[in-house]
């Protein structure tokens, strides 16, 4: 499987504030929690199979399965979701 590097999107002022509350609430990076809702989307509709993805860490790049948190201990995001 290729991993695309980035996609940029665009969302309206309340879409952005949503995503961002519930990045909050999950203690996730909004953009990994944009990853995971489309991710979620795309396998309900059955664009996808269940599988584990393993994707770099958008602060420190360790691999982490389906971008739910860092492992690493010392990773800069963690301080931003604490």
């Amino acid at each position: 499987m290729k991993l695309i590097k980035g996609i940029t999107f665009y969302l309206q002022e309340d879409e952005a504030r949503a995503l961002s509350e519930l990045s909050q609430k999950e203690l996730r990076d909004p953009r990994a929690q944009a990853y995971l809702i489309v991710r979620q989307e795309l396998f309900r509709l059955g664009y996808l199979k269940e599988q584990k993805v393993y994707s770099p860490c958008p602060y420190c790049g360790t691999e982490q399965a389906d971008m739910i948190g860092c492992p690493a201990i010392d990773c800069p995001g963690k301080s931003q979701n604490a």
